[in-house]
């Protein structure tokens, strides 16, 4: 018998990251299901959404399927041992968060470039901003690693979807 989630993360990813929280608890197979050990799902779900847990997925994601989908495997997901930041302020940020649209990651994070092509500023949405830094203050990242997780996040969105554009 199949049981549904409060918390279901996609089995591929594109060029935007999203996990999502299931209250009314629909079942879909384009999904893993996550059963959480702890009753606080909407602050893990938080978390999950957070660009430290996107830059995990890219780089950790297979890359093989073809047309620059990220394939993800749960199995590989719940073997790592990633900090778990669980802060009463990641649901206010997340209750933000989920009622804007989910975009793409050069436009989540405000990558803006020069006629050049040259990076000249990362100014993230307010409300991916205001998510990120509560587990980026945890981590007590400067403002330079903050934007470098960010940049980084990007660079491998892009290279992937631009090989899977060259082949």
């Amino acid at each position: 018998m199949l049981n549904s989630s409060k918390i279901l993360v996609p089995r591929s990813f594109s060029d935007s990251y999203a996990i999502y929280y299931n209250p009314n608890n629909y079942l879909s197979l384009r999904f893993y299901r996550l059963h959480p050990k702890r009753e606080d799902v909407v602050t893990l779900v938080a978390y999950l959404n957070t660009t430290l847990i996107s830059l995990i997925i890219e780089t950790l994601g297979n890359r093989s399927l073809g047309l620059g989908v990220l394939d993800f495997f749960m199995a590989d997901f719940l073997s790592l041992r990633i900090p778990v930041v669980l802060n009463k302020e990641l649901n206010e940020a997340f209750s933000r968060l989920k009622k804007s649209p989910i975009l793409p990651v050069k436009e989540e994070y405000g990558f803006k470039i020069d006629e050049a092509n040259k990076l000249i500023g990362i100014q993230p949405r307010s409300e991916r901003k205001q998510l990120d830094n509560i587990i980026f203050d945890a981590l007590n990242l400067t403002k330079g690693e903050r934007d470098a997780v960010y940049e980084a996040v990007i660079n491998l969105v892009e290279s992937r979807l631009n090989k899977a554009g060259s082949v």
